[in-house]
């Protein structure tokens, strides 16, 4: 079952998708017909994403075509 998107995936996608990279920009547009079909249950954050493909305008691809982001996530505990 798909659940709607938590609050916390939607801000850790927020933090990482860049919004002066044109791909990143692509991508927050998809944001809105994304939802999470699983999570990893050891407690790691990992999410699995489905995408209505249907309703999303592709992010560009192609051999030159990077998505990469990095950010650090510090918890309110300062983990």
């Amino acid at each position: 079952m798909t659940e709607s998107m938590p609050a916390d995936v939607a801000d850790v996608l927020a933090a990482v998708l860049n919004k002066d990279d044109p791909v990143h920009v692509a991508l927050r547009r998809q944001v809105p017909h994304l939802s999470v079909r699983g999570r990893c249950t050891c407690g790691c954050g990992t999410a699995y994403f489905e995408l209505d493909t249907s309703r999303a305008e592709p992010a560009p691809t192609g051999p030159s075509t990077v998505v990469a982001a990095e950010v650090q996530l510090v918890t309110e505990a300062g983990e």
